[in-house]
């Protein structure tokens, strides 16, 4: 079993830690996935320096990037509603 992943306050620590860890070392368990017919389409605008660190990121684990936007969108809103 791997490391628990962190909780981020702001965007510029999640950027930073994605930028000095790999996800290969934590436990990725934890993260639900949902079936398709579950998600609705959202647009956002992100930088493309972060659009590539995401997709690196991504291939990385062997998913895809939108995939691994998913789960830390998930990840982030289940810990800022445990506060």
């Amino acid at each position: 079993m791997g490391k628990k992943l962190p909780s981020f306050k702001t965007e510029k620590s999640l950027v930073e830690w994605f930028e000095n860890n790999s996800l290969s070392e934590y436990d990725l368990d934890e993260v639900k996935e949902t079936s398709d017919e579950e998600l609705l389409p959202l647009t956002i605008r992100l930088d493309k320096t972060d659009i590539e660190k995401l997709k690196k990121a991504a291939q990385k684990m062997g998913i895809g990037h939108t995939t691994l936007a998913r789960m830390i969108i998930r990840k982030e809103l289940e810990s800022a509603n445990k506060s």
